[in-house]
C-alpha cells in the first residue's frame, strides 16, 4: 500500500539505513505538492494509462522541499503537449515532441499552465523542455509511435452499445408494463369492421373506447 521499497546493502549498516531513511522520506511527497505520496503517483500513472495512454512528468529542483533532497517530479497531463506557431509544418515535431534525425525525443513542448484546477491553459505559449528532464512512458505497440493509445479505447463502442442495450431493454420493459387493449363491439348497432383498424396510442396515458366498445 505505501508503493516500492528501497533496499540498501554494503558494508556500512548504518550508510544502509541512513539511506533508506532517506528514501522514505523522499518517497512519501516525491512531487511538487506534499500531498501526493509515492504510491498514490503510481496509481495516477495506472489510470493515465487508461485514459490518456501513457503519462507525462518533468524532472524538476523545487527549492522549499523538505529534507536534503530538492529532486521533484512535476505530473502533467499529456494533454498540455502541443506544437508550437512557429513549429507547424516541421517533420521533426509530433504532438508536441521534437525529435532528432534517428527519431529520438530531444524536446518537449508544453502548454504554460498558471496553477492548478483552475481550468487555465495558454494554448499559444510553450515552454521547452529538454528531453533527459521529461519522463513520458507509454506502451509501444507499433514501430515509429510517438504516443500511447488509451487502454480504454477498445472498450468504448461495446461499452456504448451496452448503454443501448440497458436503454432498450428498460424501455421495452415499460411498453409491456403499458396496457395494450383490444377493443371488443359490445352493441349490435356498432359497426362491423371488415378490416379492423390499428390506431397509435400515447404511452402512459390512459385511453377511453367509444361508445359500444369495450
Amino acid at each position: 500500500p505505501d508503493g516500492p521499497q528501497l533496499q540498501v546493502q554494503s558494508d556500512d549498516d548504518r550508510y544502509n539505513e541512513a539511506l533508506e531513511e532517506l528514501w522514505r522520506q523522499w518517497f512519501y511527497a516525491p512531487t511538487h505538492l506534499p500531498n501526493i505520496s509515492g504510491a498514490a503517483l503510481l496509481k495516477l500513472w495506472v489510470k493515465s494509462l487508461w485514459k490518456q495512454g501513457g503519462f507525462l512528468a518533468q524532472i524538476i529542483t523545487d527549492d522549499r522541499a523538505d529534507g536534503p533532497v530538492k529532486l521533484r517530479l512535476r505530473p502533467m497531463h499529456t494533454r498540455r503537449l502541443g506544437t508550437p506557431s512557429q513549429l507547424a509544418g516541421s517533420d521533426l515535431v509530433y504532438n508536441g515532441v521534437e525529435y532528432d534525425d534517428l527519431g529520438r525525443p530531444v524536446r518537449y513542448w508544453i502548454q504554460k499552465q498558471r496553477g492548478i484546477g483552475t481550468g487555465y491553459a495558454n494554448v499559444t505559449a510553450f515552454d521547452p523542455v529538454p528531453s533527459d528532464l521529461i519522463i513520458h512512458e507509454y506502451i509501444r505497440d507499433e514501430e515509429d509511435q510517438g504516443l500511447g493509445d488509451p487502454w480504454i479505447s477498445p472498450a468504448l463502442q461495446p461499452s456504448a452499445d451496452l448503454r443501448d442495450y440497458d436503454d432498450s431493454m428498460q424501455d421495452a420493459a415499460r411498453q409491456v408494463t403499458d396496457m395494450t387493449p383490444t377493443l371488443t363491439a359490445t352493441g349490435s348497432d356498432v359497426v362491423t369492421w371488415l378490416n379492423p383498424e390499428t390506431m397509435i396510442r400515447e404511452r402512459r396515458v390512459a385511453n377511453m373506447a367509444p361508445p359500444g366498445w369495450k
